[in-house]
């Protein structure tokens, strides 16, 4: 099974997962992910906390359910046809 959540201090196990690469560590966790993890490698205080892998979010946009894929998609629109 595929570890989706890491925790901040867990940037080794991040790094052996994708061989030591960055570029992969970036692709594996996001930007935002890896820049916390980055700081979090270079004593920068950062409070604890974890971060989703890309990989779990792509399998949520795949599998979620229909009702959940439309909400926003009409943000403009309104019942009384304001929009």
């Amino acid at each position: 099974m595929k570890k989706w959540v890491y925790l901040f201090d867990e940037l080794d196990e991040v790094e052996a997962r994708v061989g030591k690469n960055w570029d992969a560590v970036r692709a594996l966790l996001g930007g935002k992910g890896a820049g916390l993890f980055d700081m979090t490698r270079a004593g920068v205080p950062v409070p604890p906390g974890f971060t989703v892998t890309t990989e779990a979010c792509n399998e949520y946009q795949k599998n979620r359910p229909v009702s959940a894929r439309n909400v926003g998609t009409n943000a403009r629109s309104t019942p009384e046809g304001g929009g």
